[in-house]
């Protein structure tokens, strides 16, 4: 972070709440000895600027300096981007138009979503999450309120398959946004209740073959899974 700006008490706060988190969250995924290129670290870049929390590929997680000192910093669901990372293959090494074709965004966002809530539940930490501001067990019915919106169609459609929508990551990022996430993370839930949450992170290893392989292990297509899962949730709009 910058020097000078957070005064010392709060940077001692910050580094034992994300040092307790990070704990959590290698207890919980059983990889205590996860480690990038032999550092067993994750560094987290706290910067004074305007941008969306991201973790590239490696071991920094970036969030704006303002989420942490207004206590709304995703920073476990950035840091399970980093330790679910497939040794395989990474997404986001991979060109743009690889991503938009073939990476299945509503896995590696709902999975790390889904993990972030249960990890900060189980170690007593404070979840937040800018798109998904309820509790764990509202998640399904702000899922169906969403997707009665206009841009549900849009955000629905790249839940339970390859690619992402295409505003994601541009200036039209809040049509589909709050859609996308909720109905990502609802979905994983979903699956979590009905085969375990080992399936999903054996999937989230098996880079460019994650859909596959959840339809090899639960024994269905996804597009079958995901009209139960939206039957689960009361959801009667178009799919």
């Amino acid at each position: 972070m910058p020097r000078g700006v957070v005064a010392e008490r709060d940077q001692q706060a910050w580094l034992s709440l994300v040092a307790k988190g990070v704990r959590a969250a290698k207890e919980h995924l059983a990889r205590p000895d996860w480690n990038f290129r032999g550092d067993p670290r994750i560094y987290f870049y706290f910067a004074d600027a305007q941008f969306i929390c991201h973790a590239p590929p490696g071991n920094i997680v970036y969030i704006p300096l303002w989420r942490m000192r207004e206590g709304q910093a995703p920073w476990m669901h950035e840091t399970m981007h980093i330790l679910l990372a497939s040794r395989r293959g990474e997404w986001f090494a991979e060109t743009e138009a690889v991503q938009s074709a073939r990476m299945p965004l509503w896995l590696h966002e709902g999975l790390a979503e889904s993990l972030a809530i249960d990890i900060d539940d189980r170690a007593g930490l404070p979840h937040y999450s800018p798109l998904i501001q309820v509790p764990a067990s509202g998640i399904d019915t702000l899922c169906r309120e969403r997707l009665d919106t206009g841009s549900a169609a849009q955000a629905l459609a790249f839940v339970g398959s390859r690619g992402k929508p295409p505003e994601l990551f541009t200036e039209e990022r809040m049509k589909v946004a709050p859609a996308f996430y909720v109905a990502s993370t609802s979905f994983v839930r979903n699956l979590q209740r009905r085969y375990g949450p080992s399936v999903l992170l054996q999937a989230i290893e098996h880079h460019d073959d994650e859909n596959e392989y959840l339809e090899r292990t639960i024994g269905m297509p996804l597009k079958v899974a995901k009209e139960a899962w939206l039957d689960d949730i009361g959801y009667r709009g178009p799919r």
